[in-house]
């Protein structure tokens, strides 16, 4: 899986085990949100996962079956369900990439 339930110093979150690359313009793709969903009716619960590049403003949705254990993690994580601005800076530097361009380019569209 490449996807991973991490406790960061910002609050639980899930986040790819390896940089996701932009396939628009190649570069690094920043976690923009994420949202759980409960579907017990249909046997399941789920998150979707927002992803957003600071280069060339591509976003992509990743939706995942995930566990109760996991579910609950995140659903209580202060991060679930923002839009994360600042905090995707760093939690990407978490990660080890440096994207101090791509935020300063996010923030001259008025992003943040």
């Amino acid at each position: 899986m490449i996807w991973e339930v991490r406790k960061t110093k910002l609050g639980v979150a899930i986040l790819p085990r390896q940089p996701l690359q932009c396939p628009i313009c190649g570069g690094f793709l920043l976690l923009h949100d994420f949202r759980c969903y409960d579907e017990r009716a249909h046997g399941f619960r789920h998150i979707d996962i927002h992803m957003k590049c600071p280069e060339c403003g591509f976003f992509a949705t990743f939706g995942l079956p995930i566990s109760k254990e996991d579910w609950e993690r995140l659903r209580k994580s202060p991060l679930h369900g923002r839009v994360l601005k600042e905090e995707a800076v760093e939690l990407a530097e978490e990660l080890g990439l440096k994207v101090g361009e791509g935020a300063e380019h996010l923030r001259s569209w008025g992003y943040w």
